[in-house]
């Protein structure tokens, strides 16, 4: 909000009837500020006579929020006839501002507060154009009341973040700015100085200003009724940084560095300056270098302007495309009054913002120039991390489980499916023959066995010596005579919180004929079967600690377990979540402290 106030405020000559500045929508009743900061929001868009759009859900709001929205007062200010775009009068460097804007039948004044703490904040007569001693009335808009008749001044205690928003009725002249164009007539444009259109206030700036000491525009006829000290803002635009020489009457140059993102969109940068009474000459060049384009400048009463800076975020939200990523901002500094020092710059998150961090190195400001300070917001995704160990037979556990997922091989070995023998034999008419033999004792099984292939064997040969053909299989005189011995090289990798992935080797497995497939255990229990030599485990819980082994079958049988493998899935860490956040940002130095707030947004 302050971001745009401050944006806004450059563009103060452009308002009036018929062409109304537009510092975006109302944040009011969003729920991203206060009541106390709703209602600034809403006294400061009125002061710029800008159009009131509530961006809030009107089904849903406060009676606060409909307060705010519905004062009659405030919004005559922004409703007044004469279309005044309000102006700062002054800024003590700490977030206290005295803001004015002329009305139709007196003066609008609004004390603002953006620090942290309650302050108290004067606006005195002469600085909107009102005799010292003249007694006016003054009324407070947001209490709707009648505080009486003042001489010289009136001050108010404001809170935190809030503002006074006074009518003061009594006639007088413009507050103590003074706005002069850089394409005004009257100036002097020499070499290649040229304007050219941009998006600033006038639609025109000048460019090609500097990179030799011919190329320069002089701004005549800056009038001040007494000589002194002035607050100087230029308005420029550039990108990157470039850099003034600036001579008042002829003096010494002031070198004023300037860094902004666009040579369409100017940037503000404040300097002290000594003017005469009447007429004033102000040259700006760079004889080296090219310099920004000029737009305008602000020459404001000096007034109470204490060393100082401001401090505002240049954009409403910061966006985060998802937890665990990161978003940079890009805060804003601006001294005043001359100020230098170093700024550190911390933020409040909310706690609601799980995992999340924000960094920024700070910045230093050298008393004329404004800084870009960056900030970095860090949130974090689920974490996982997995514990994967070998683990030897001896194992108390594992060789428990070995010992019962060899006894279920061994009893695979005993069943009557293990003895089952399928030949195709070349008979018209008969495709598949099959005989199953079955026994529970071991050596009966074997002579079985044994005796079958025998029988076998003779009949493809007098099948083969009568003109009949082998099939391709007929090598089943080398059956298998064993189970296959267990597989090596079990481990586990890419274990997460719910699945992990097995290995094993198929080299050190000895057979008699071709395994057919591998059975995994899990916690002594088979789980699957499959002809690879990898397998994927799913749906496990986090942090708890399984066993897995494997098995090797082949047509005789099935093997005993392998060596196991002791897995514990990783644990599910915080993890920022989605969701709009506001943070507030806090910049201090050599006792000035400053904030401006944002969102920060993770989709």
């Amino acid at each position: 909000m302050v971001a745009n106030l401050e944006a806004n405020s450059a563009l103060a000559a452009s308002a009036g009837p018929g062409a109304w500045n537009d510092p975006d929508m109302l944040e009011v009743g969003n729920g991203g500020m206060s009541a106390t900061e709703d209602q600034t929001n809403f006294s400061m868009w009125a002061m710029m006579a800008a159009p009131l759009i509530a961006g809030n859900d009107l089904t849903s709001m406060s009676s606060a929020t409909v307060a705010t929205l519905t004062n009659s007062e405030v919004i005559a200010v922004d409703q007044d006839a004469l279309g005044k775009q309000g102006l700062l009068l002054s800024d003590n460097g700490s977030g206290m501002e005295v803001w004015s804007k002329q009305d139709s039948d007196g003066t609008i004044v609004a004390l603002m507060n953006q620090s942290n703490a309650p302050a108290n904040l004067t606006v005195n007569w002469s600085d909107i154009g009102l005799e010292p001693a003249q007694s006016v009335a003054v009324r407070d808009l947001w209490a709707h009341a009648d505080l009486g008749t003042f001489s010289n001044s009136f001050s108010a205690n404001v809170a935190s973040h809030a503002v006074t928003v006074l009518k003061i009725s009594g006639s007088g002249t413009e507050p103590g700015q003074t706005i002069y164009e850089g394409d005004a007539n009257g100036n002097t444009l020499s070499g290649q100085a040229v304007v050219s259109p941009c998006d600033c206030l006038d639609g025109n700036a000048v460019g090609y200003i500097g990179n030799n000491a011919l190329n320069f525009i002089t701004m005549n006829n800056v009038n001040v009724a007494s000589g002194g000290s002035y607050l100087m803002t230029i308005y420029s635009a550039v990108s990157g940084t470039r850099a003034f020489s600036v001579s008042v009457n002829g003096g010494a140059a002031t070198q004023v560095p300037v860094t902004g993102t666009s040579f369409s969109m100017p940037v503000a940068t404040s300097l002290v300056v000594q003017l005469n009474a009447g007429a004033n000459s102000i040259q700006f060049s760079n004889p080296s270098a090219w310099a920004p384009n000029l737009d305008h400048i602000v020459i404001s009463s000096l007034g109470a302007v204490t060393p100082g800076f401001n401090i505002s975020y240049p954009t409403q939200d910061l966006y985060i495309a998802s937890p665990g990523q990161s978003g940079a901002a890009s805060i804003a500094l601006v001294p005043t009054g001359g100020f230098t020092g170093n700024v550190v710059i911390t933020c409040a998150l909310p706690a609601t913002m799980t995992g999340a961090t924000c960094s920024s190195p700070g910045a230093s400001l050298g008393g004329v120039n404004s800084t870009v300070a960056s900030l970095t917001i860090t949130t974090t995704a689920a974490t996982e991390a997995a514990l994967r160990y070998p683990s030897a037979p001896g194992s108390s556990a594992l060789h428990a489980a070995q010992t019962q997922m060899a006894g279920h091989s061994a009893g695979d070995k005993g069943r009557g499916a293990s003895l089952f023998y399928a030949l195709f034999i070349p008979v018209p008419g008969l495709v598949f023959l099959g005989f199953g033999l079955g026994s529970k004792k071991a050596r009966v099984r074997k002579l079985l066995s044994l005796l079958f292939v025998a029988i076998v064997s003779a009949g493809f040969s007098g099948l083969a010596s009568c003109g009949g053909s082998s099939p391709a299989s007929s090598s089943i005189g080398s059956s298998c005579s064993a189970v296959p011995s267990a597989p090596g090289g079990l481990s586990a990798g890419s274990t997460t919180s719910s699945a992990t992935t097995l290995k094993w080797s198929a080299a050190g497995v000895n057979s008699t004929c071709a395994v057919t497939g591998y059975t995994v255990y899990q916690n002594n229990n088979p789980i699957a079967t499959t002809t690879t030599t990898s397998y994927a485990v799913t749906g496990l819980s986090p942090s708890t600690a399984y066993t897995f082994a494997v098995a090797a079958s082949d047509s005789y049988g099935k093997s005993g377990p392998s060596s196991a493998v002791g897995v514990t899935t990783g644990a599910v860490g915080a993890s920022t979540p989605p969701g709009t956040y506001p943070v507030t940002v806090t910049a201090t130095s050599a006792g000035v402290t400053q904030t401006t707030a944002f969102n920060v947004i993770v989709q």
